[in-house]
């Protein structure tokens, strides 16, 4: 699954690795989460081409109106399977740094958000953009 969207973990020692996902149309889709030693996830990010000095946050700062739909500034991250998958469980009252720049050799691009955890990091990650995911080369 991973070689599908040519992901790679980074190149430290990982914990409480999960994935699941599928690589082939029409539902090319893949979640992932581990955590690590923070300075070695920032060269994760940075290696995958992440303005890490231009987070959006969780929660929102307020609600979102999209078309007649008022959105909570506490609406999960993810799509609730996936939230289901991560056992995430997220303190309304924190701030979490989420990124949407991730993007893997083959174009798929990830949302990735950050929970600290003192000296380590535990990201998870969901893809949003299927890039050339599925096509060879």
């Amino acid at each position: 699954m991973l070689k599908a969207f040519r992901l790679e973990l980074p190149p430290c020692e990982t914990r409480d690795m999960t994935f699941s996902g599928q690589s082939s149309a029409p539902g090319i889709d893949l979640a992932m989460s581990f955590t690590a030693p923070k300075d070695c996830v920032e060269k994760y990010l940075t290696d995958h081409h992440v303005d890490r000095t231009n987070p959006i946050h969780w929660p929102d700062a307020g609600e979102t109106v999209v078309g007649n739909r008022t959105l909570s500034p506490t609406r999960p991250p993810f799509d609730a399977d996936h939230m289901k998958q991560f056992k995430l469980k997220l303190d309304p009252a924190g701030r979490y740094d989420v990124h949407v720049d991730f993007v893997t050799p083959k174009e798929a691009g990830f949302k990735v958000l950050l929970v600290p955890q003192g000296e380590l990091t535990s990201v998870y990650m969901e893809s949003r953009l299927t890039g050339n995911v599925g096509k060879s080369g």
